[in-house]
């Protein structure tokens, strides 16, 4: 199953370990919106990052939460080149899932995100074809 899927699902637990513990990034380089277009399966993914550490997802143009008990957050964490990216759900302000993602800006507008490569997966330690690159929405 793609990592994107898992994405909008979100409802998954995913655990990973580093040898260090990565430090708190600025999250400033990723607020707002940013598509992907996955022309093999002729998807368009938006991810909006906003200043508060919230995000929205949607799937072809249509948000992957509508429930206003849902929300999903972003936390960003710098090592070395690259940045720890998670994706947490949270019902009711509980964490009900964590999605461990690897970034790296290719440049202030381009975006490469790596995503666990099946339900109990590890946090990716490279970029591999399942990286999926974002542009930003001007």
């Amino acid at each position: 199953m793609r990592w994107a899927l898992l994405l909008a699902v979100a409802m998954c637990g995913f655990n990973g370990v580093r040898a260090e513990e990565p430090k708190p990034a600025d999250t400033a380089a990723f607020v707002g919106e940013w598509l992907y277009e996955d022309k093999k399966n002729s998807e368009t993914i938006g991810i909006k990052f906003t200043n508060e550490g919230v995000m929205t997802v949607a799937l072809n143009g249509k948000e992957t939460i509508a429930d206003a008990k849902k929300v999903m957050k972003f936390e960003v964490k710098q090592d070395k080149e690259l940045i720890d990216v998670d994706f947490v759900s949270l019902i009711d302000n509980k964490e009900v899932s964590r999605l461990k993602l690897i970034a790296k800006f290719t440049d202030a507008d381009t975006l490469r995100l790596c995503g666990p490569r099946g339900k109990d997966a590890d946090r990716p330690t490279d970029f591999t074809d399942d990286t999926q690159v974002y542009t930003r929405k001007k």
